[in-house]
């Protein structure tokens, strides 16, 4: 792995999009999804930015890491927790700040070879936090929603067609269950969203494989279902 952790793209999000604790970022969202009702345009922009950046750098994140505990491991929602104490936004990440953390604890091996594993898989961890929650946003705001509520509609124009580009980009990219958010994301947002549902399930989108195929046929199925009249 580089040595710059974490990646660049990281280091400038803007909040909440940059706090590392999970709980402080879900409450700090809750918030911009309030707040987008004022200015949701500049809420879903920023909330694009930072799943783009997300996006860009998943795919060469590590899962996992040689020589950890299981006492971090296994748990990891208390070890990412536990680490945004002492490291609150994405900035504050650092190697040494993670070794720093071990040594407050006896019982676990420290060093820069522990530290560095569980900084990334740590980066990794929060990194899948944002692209979740972003889509989850974008969606889920007054601005993402349509009268049906099941399917978005109304998002503005330069962001609905920003997240095509960005998926369109990242698609082939990223692991199946990653790809398979993304497209249905994209379902009932019309213009070039539909339309790169569309060339996925007509399997006009290269590097794809089978499932990620099905999977938008199955949205297609989908939208269909509930734009028919009752």
């Amino acid at each position: 792995m580089t040595a710059t952790v974490p990646p660049p793209e990281l280091r400038t999000l803007a909040e909440p999009w940059n706090l590392t604790s999970a709980r402080a970022r879900a409450s700090a969202v809750a918030r911009l999804r309030s707040a987008s009702s004022a200015d949701p345009t500049s809420t879903l922009e920023s909330t694009l930015a930072a799943l783009d950046a997300a996006l860009e750098v998943a795919p060469g994140l590590p899962s996992e890491g040689p020589d950890l505990p299981e006492e971090l491991t296994d748990y990891f929602d208390f070890t990412a927790a536990w680490l945004a104490e002492a490291m609150p936004i994405l900035a504050d990440i650092s190697i040494a700040g993670v070794d720093a953390q071990l040594r407050t604890r006896p019982d676990i091996p420290s060093g820069p070879r522990s530290a560095e594993s569980l900084a990334w898989i740590w980066v990794g961890y929060l990194v899948h936090g944002i692209i979740r929650e972003a889509l989850a946003l974008l969606r889920d705001t007054p601005a993402g929603r349509s009268s049906d509520a099941r399917i978005a509609s109304t998002l503005p124009a330069s962001v609905r067609d920003g997240l095509a580009a960005v998926v369109t980009r990242e698609l082939p990219r990223q692991p199946a269950a990653t790809s398979s958010r993304l497209l249905s994301a994209l379902v009932g947002l019309g213009g070039p969203a539909d339309g790169l549902v569309d060339a996925v399930a007509r399997r006009q989108v290269p590097g794809l494989d089978p499932e990620q195929v099905e999977h938008a046929r199955r949205l297609q199925t989908w939208r269909e279902s509930i734009r028919r009249p009752e």
